[in-house]
């Protein structure tokens, strides 16, 4: 079981370190960015794990991740008010993994390889970067 700990991921554009914020009665661990030194424009990275049922025979762990990042609006760029600061959008990744409980680890495994591989796809990234179709 992982530790409550910060979370650094490497992008092109640099490293974001996600610092644990809280875990919330549902089992929901919240981490920041706070590079930007604006709280209301921080990055954020939540994660969970939802159990089978108690009485399940078969069922499902559900592993979630979403990451969100807000794009801020500075009203006056001279002034570094926070009241200035507003909020103008978020954009987030949400990724869901069901996992059957009678699945080995050699079969979870294969689906995070599979699933990072087609992120790493070049039509998979022109769908999210560029917002294209395939045809």
């Amino acid at each position: 079981m992982p530790a409550l700990a910060e979370i650094t991921l490497t992008t092109t554009a640099g490293s974001s370190v996600f610092k644990p914020v809280t875990i919330d009665k549902n089992d929901v661990a919240a981490f920041r960015d706070q590079a930007t030194g604006v709280p209301v424009g921080y990055p954020s990275l939540t994660h969970s794990i939802s159990e089978p049922a108690s009485n399940a025979v078969s069922g499902v762990y559900r592993v979630k991740l979403q990451i969100a990042v807000p794009r801020l609006n500075v009203k006056n760029p001279a002034d570094e008010s926070l009241d200035m600061v507003t909020v103008d959008g978020v954009t987030r990744g949400h990724i869901e993994f069901l996992l059957p409980m009678q699945g080995p680890v050699a079969e979870r495994t294969q689906i995070l390889e599979l699933v990072k591989a087609a992120l790493n796809d070049a039509s998979i990234i022109s769908t999210v970067e560029n917002i294209e179709h395939f045809y």
